[in-house]
């Protein structure tokens, strides 16, 4: 679900034991941040893990991931790439090191190579790393 989703589910006026969750074992989050307090107050009401994912469309779907063990998620995060490379640079492509702000650029088997009728405005993000 997108967190949108989740809010209006952690502020539902029904009990959490209305309901059987016996059979989910997590719920994902997508397509916006996730904020860290939301996350919290889903789970608390819940017991159900929210595993936070970032996905592209130019990417095919998701990106990073992070850890569906929850004493190894980090609060706040997107994770870790998921079958694809990633890393942070700065305006000049060059690498940055752990708590440097740049930007993310990704490349994996999944990206496309371009939008259609616009092949000279080939998507470039971390093609070439």
């Amino acid at each position: 679900g997108v967190p949108a989703n989740y809010s209006i589910l952690t502020n539902l006026p029904v009990k959490y034991d209305q309901f059987d969750f016996s059979s989910v074992r997590f719920a994902r989050s997508a397509s916006a941040p996730l904020l860290p307090s939301l996350k919290k107050s889903f789970e608390d009401y819940y017991g159900i893990p929210i595993v936070n994912t970032l996905g592209l469309s130019e990417m095919c779907g998701q990106v990073f991931s992070d850890s569906m063990n929850q004493s190894k998620s980090k609060l706040g995060t997107i994770g870790r790439p998921i079958n694809n490379q990633a890393k942070v640079v700065n305006e000049k492509g060059d690498d940055l090191g752990n708590n440097e702000e740049g930007e993310i650029v990704v490349r994996g088997d999944n990206l496309m190579l371009g939008y259609y009728n616009e092949l000279r405005n080939f998507l470039v993000v971390g093609c070439f790393f």
